[in-house]
């Protein structure tokens, strides 16, 4: 008798760990994030038990490392200005604007096709009870050339 195949068994838990450790690395990244010391590959992997070499099997986490990294090696700057505050506020309020006049514009187009689909779904229906399919030949039926005389 052949041994059992267990192979999904194993498969299953490395998944799970996996799983495990790709929450590990996400969660530390976050306390990495807002504690605003220096993230670094081998901190992370550390810090979230899992193998540097793991890690870079995650190019997403990899790409956050370098980001937070990059972040945090710029010097900080001065407060924004009131003046460039307002510049600001004024260029995201245009964009909104530009982006509320495109929802409307496509919300517009939807209502279109929508209407367009449900015109064409009305024609399908017409023509299939105007033109019903044949029916069936049938032996001994009831067709013109079994006319009873």
């Amino acid at each position: 008798m052949p041994p059992a195949d267990n192979s999904h068994h194993l498969a299953a838990a490395a998944a799970a760990r996996s799983q495990q450790a790709r929450r590990r690395a996400e969660d530390t990244l976050l306390v990495l994030r807002v504690s605003g010391g220096r993230v670094t590959v081998a901190r992370l992997a550390r810090d979230a038990k899992v193998s540097r070499s793991w890690l870079y099997t995650q190019p997403d986490l990899i790409a956050a490392v370098q980001q937070l990294a990059e972040r945090g090696s710029t010097p900080r700057s001065a407060p924004a200005s009131e003046k460039s505050l307002q510049v600001r506020l004024a260029a995201a309020l245009a964009r909104n604007e530009r982006l509320q006049k495109r929802v409307d514009a496509l919300t517009e187009q939807n209502k279109r096709q929508r209407q367009q689909l449900e015109r064409a779904y009305a024609e399908l229906r017409r023509l299939q009870i105007v033109r019903p399919t044949a029916p069936t030949p049938r032996s001994g039926g009831h067709g013109p050339s079994d006319s009873a005389g």
